[in-house]
């Protein structure tokens, strides 16, 4: 059984001899030895127990596992998960039933191979990438109609075998999302820095196995015991040295330290400088004093030029292409093609840019505004909590919170479990002793639900305009309350007319994808109200609608729109000359976006409009003419 450390390194908390593999040695080991040699509160910090889709193993985890509701189990706040790798590698991939399926297809043209590939990755997206069940739910009702459309013609790559689609469906259906929740990360809670796998454990068994100093079937009970202890011995005196390193001194180069964050460390500031760098890719919009919107503006979808990386591609994938060779020959240029053309790391360039394309074609990922509020601690305290799950996953800011601060990670920015001196002076005698237990203290009673503020940042966030950003409000609220895909012109775009309605409600249409404020409003491109494309769905005239002759009753009536004009001369500055086309675009749009929010937006803007406009009109002393010609 392992854990990880602050530097995301494992460490072992039990070995075992197992002398059964039946459910009753698992359930012993579980509920009776480990609270035994682990008597404080180290188990009640566990987060996430994860096992191979073994029976009785899972069974016995889960007598265990209390996932934050049963506190009478011996790790109550810990949720049990099932290995995502072996579910998806060893139950589909390399299963008997689609390994050879599925490389008649992947042998059959480099598309063909990027699309089985691609529908890998998005097996992947809900384990690791969908933050709720209710987007798990709607991105599943993606993935099924994908599998089950007959029309393959408009996709990057075909999968022409019934046999194999009809296989995939129901092994999606079957092995899949019934198991979704011990594999969906949406279903977890607490901190579970992203694991989904027993990738450790692989690893472990492995230098057991084969390091010189490891251990062998031959060796008795009592010398395999000593191996082990030794090399953990071994690990952790490599470890000391490292942490005592870094607690102690700064990196050489001037560019590693200014990508180093003093006392974290070293995994935790690569991950904060992660988050650093993407805060450009996000607006923001100050929603009152203490509340922020902040989303990521979405990318374009496909629209890059890939015929360079195909061609690279498809020429490395024709040269494996030598006629008759001998069996272990085959083997051989497979598991090198596999290599150089597939999902790992040594993958050559070129595919892994056309994969990354295939994959935002076809994966729905969907648009996410972020709340961002400052929330007053006490004492004078504050810290700015986002929405989003990354500081509830892996303790440490996100890439919403730079976006708002602009200003380089800190020690504030990541929980105490990341500080490097809360390793390097655990459990030291004389001054390291107080240091240690200031640093539990602080890991067991000051329970930080975001980032810390100072003073000067909180004075900062509140100063900023109220009602202003870098984007405007109609661009965060389209995605709240609802689930939009990202990006234009992906596969779901071209193919929405195909979709059931509730899944056309995910993709907005062309016509107002991505739309921004200077593109409604851009005169010169607007002439008149004729010369506005109607939304999709817009009702041509309701109490919304705005034609080129608007109904009197209308909700949004603005004197120009009167039945009787009093003054023509007045048409050429007034709403109802250069302005009169802008508002029915607005309002032609507001009708058909209501979904979304829409009528509140439209209202709030006039609003907005009208008291600037007494304003003005106070200004130079026509507020009482103003008011006579309303009335």
């Amino acid at each position: 059984l392992l854990g990880k450390d602050n530097n995301n390194k494992s460490f072992t908390i039990m070995n075992a001899f197992m002398p059964s593999k039946a459910e009753w040695a698992y359930t012993f080991l579980m509920t009776i030895a480990l609270p035994f040699l682990h008597p404080g509160t180290a188990l009640k910090r566990v987060q996430l127990l994860i096992c191979d889709a073994d029976r009785q193993e899972t069974s016995a985890f889960n007598k265990a596992a209390g996932r934050g509701l049963d506190l009478s189990k011996v790790c109550p706040n810990a949720f049990v998960a099932t290995c995502a790798w072996h579910r998806i590698d060893r139950n589909l991939l390399s299963h008997n039933d689609f390994f050879s399926l599925l490389k008649t297809v992947r042998d059959s043209g480099i598309e063909n191979r990027a699309e089985i590939d691609a529908i890998t990755r998005w097996l992947w997206y809900f384990i690791k990438h969908y933050e709720t069940i209710e987007e798990c739910n709607v991105a599943m009702k993606f993935l099924k109609f994908y599998l089950a459309e007959v029309d393959q013609s408009k996709r990057f790559g075909t999968i022409d075998n019934q046999e194999l689609r009809m296989k995939l469906r129901e092994w999606v259906t079957e092995k899949f999302d019934n198991k979704r929740e011990e594999l969906f990360g949406a279903f977890f809670g607490g901190m579970t820095l992203g694991n989904c796998t027993t990738s450790i454990n692989e690893s472990y068994h492995r230098v057991v196995k084969k390091s010189a100093q490891g251990v062998n079937p031959k060796q008795g009970i009592d010398r395999t015991q000593n191996r082990l202890d030794n090399l953990r011995e071994i690990s952790d005196a490599n470890k000391s040295k490292q942490v005592a390193f870094h607690a102690s001194s700064a990196p050489a180069k001037q560019s590693d330290r200014d990508r180093d964050v003093a006392a974290l460390t070293t995994y935790c500031s690569k991950r904060l400088f992660q988050q650093y760098g993407r805060r450009h890719d996000h607006k923001y919009y100050h929603l009152s004093k203490d509340e922020f919107y902040v989303k990521v503006d979405s990318d374009s979808g496909h629209e890059v030029d890939l015929d360079l990386p195909r061609g690279v591609c498809k020429k490395l994938f024709d040269e494996f292409d030598v006629g008759e060779v001998s069996k272990s020959e085959r083997r051989k240029m497979d598991k090198m093609k596999d290599k150089l053309l597939g999902v790992d790391k040594s993958a050559i360039p070129e595919y892994k840019s056309l994969l990354l394309h295939v994959m935002k074609f076809i994966i729905p990922r969907f648009e996410r505004t972020r709340t961002v509020k400052i929330v007053h601690l006490g004492g004078g305290e504050f810290c700015l909590v986002c929405s989003c799950p990354v500081f509830r996953k892996f303790g440490h800011a996100c890439s919403c919170v730079y976006a708002l601060l602009d200003r380089k990670p800190s020690i504030n920015d990541a929980l105490v479990r990341w500080h490097s001196g809360f390793t390097h002076f655990y459990g030291r005698p004389g001054l390291s002793q107080n240091l240690s237990d200031h640093y539990l203290r602080m890991r067991d009673e000051v329970q930080m639900p975001g980032v810390i503020l100072t003073s000067e940042e909180v004075v900062k966030l509140r100063g900023l305009p109220i009602g202003e950003g870098n984007e405007s409000l109609a661009f965060f609220q389209r995605s709240r309350g609802t689930f939009l895909l990202r990006g234009k012109d992906t596969y779901w775009h071209t193919v929405r007319d195909r979709l059931p309605k509730d899944m056309q409600t995910c993709i907005p249409c062309n016509h107002s994808d991505n739309i921004h404020d200077d593109e409604i409003l851009d005169l010169d491109s607007v002439g008149n109200p004729s010369s506005v494309e109607c939304v999709q769905g817009v009702v041509e005239s309701s109490l919304m609608g705005a034609t080129n002759e608007v109904r009197t009753s209308s909700t949004y009536q603005v004197p120009s729109q009167k039945s009787i004009q009093t003054n023509n001369n007045d048409a050429g500055s007034g709403l109802g000359g250069d302005y009169m086309h802008i508002y029915q675009q607005c309002a032609k749009l507001a009708d058909g976006l209501k979904q979304f929010g829409s009528e509140t937006i439209l209202r709030d803007a006039l609003h907005k409009a009208r008291n600037e406009l007494m304003a003005l009109a106070d200004e130079h002393g026509q507020r009482e003419s103003f008011c006579k010609a309303k009335g």
